[in-house]
């Protein structure tokens, strides 16, 4: 589902404050559950072959949900594409949401530095049923743990300006390394061409099982305020149903809450560290928290 573009103020605690363009989301909630994607839009996404409707295109599933009650399904021979018609200049950050079942197989994804795939791989990220996973980049291997069974919030961080690339699970830092590294070395290009959720897994040649939800694609650009200085801010739980958590080492002055439409739904003022949040609609929000340290703003699902 595209949603309109949106321009408002974020802060990452890597970076300076950041103004943020919404170029692409998908909730996955506007298509017919039990249908293939790429049927259903074929604007947005498409499958390695470029055949939407054959093997490769994936269902939409209610079996999992992060906001919703939909999420996309990859399994079997599923083999999906979002396409980021190569750029070369840009900040850029890639946020999704993965839910990987324990009784699967795992899971995959990688990131490609052209829209025709299979030419060059930036990395491979591959997940095993138990927790455990690794990405391939530079030829080497960086090993990670997640929790099966349950969401988590992946994180892409991509600066084509400055040749950097971070990755975080689940809200933690996994690597960072120059973007132009493909998986095999050092000698690529520095360009964003594709994402591919692919049935890979940690285990040669075997078929993962896993959910997609709250797909973001956003780009960033400097404001010219002064490098933040974090607060270790924290929102738990994430997703949350009835009541959001806030919890800083700086004193929190007041908050926002927006919803992906970048509308204000909830101003929080006074000292707080609980919100009420069960008046508001299933979906994915951003929390614009202001500390005597500054502002940063954060991502939460209300389910």
């Amino acid at each position: 589902m595209r949603k309109k573009l949106l321009l408002f103020c974020l802060a990452f605690p890597f970076v300076m404050l950041q103004a943020q363009t919404v170029i692409f989301s998908d909730n996955f909630d506007s298509y017919t559950a039990g249908q293939q994607l790429c049927t259903q839009n074929n604007t947005d996404w498409t499958t390695w072959s470029n055949a939407p409707g054959g093997d490769e295109d994936a269902y939409i599933s209610t079996e999992q949900a992060v906001s919703g009650s939909n999420s996309l399904k990859i399994e079997g021979t599923s083999d999906i594409m979002y396409m980021f018609n190569n750029r070369t200049t840009g900040v850029y950050d890639i946020d999704f949401n993965y839910y990987v079942p324990s009784s699967g197989e795992g899971a995959y994804f990688n990131i490609q530095h052209y829209t025709q795939p299979g030419q060059d791989w930036a990395f491979e990220c591959r997940f095993h049923s138990s927790g455990m996973g690794y990405l391939i980049q530079n030829g080497e291997l960086s090993y990670f743990s997640f929790p099966a069974d349950t969401w988590f919030p992946i994180k892409v961080h991509i600066d084509l300006d400055n040749d950097s690339l971070a990755i975080f699970l689940n809200g933690e830092s996994v690597e960072t390394w120059p973007f132009s590294y493909t998986d095999s070395g050092d000698s690529g290009i520095c360009q964003l061409g594709l994402l591919n959720f692919f049935a890979g897994s940690a285990m040669p040649n075997t078929p993962g099982t896993y959910y997609v939800d709250d797909f973001v694609f956003t780009q960033l650009s400097p404001t010219g305020i002064k490098e933040y200085n974090s607060s270790n801010i924290r929102l738990y739980p994430n997703p949350a149903t009835a009541l959001l958590s806030i919890s800083s080492e700086k004193d929190i002055q007041h908050a926002e809450i927006m919803n992906i439409d970048g509308q204000l739904v909830k101003t929080i003022s006074g000292h707080f560290h609980n919100v009420g949040i069960s008046d508001l609609s299933d979906g994915l929000y951003f929390v614009k928290v202001y500390t005597e340290a500054g502002v940063e703003t954060l991502k939460f699902v209300k389910k």
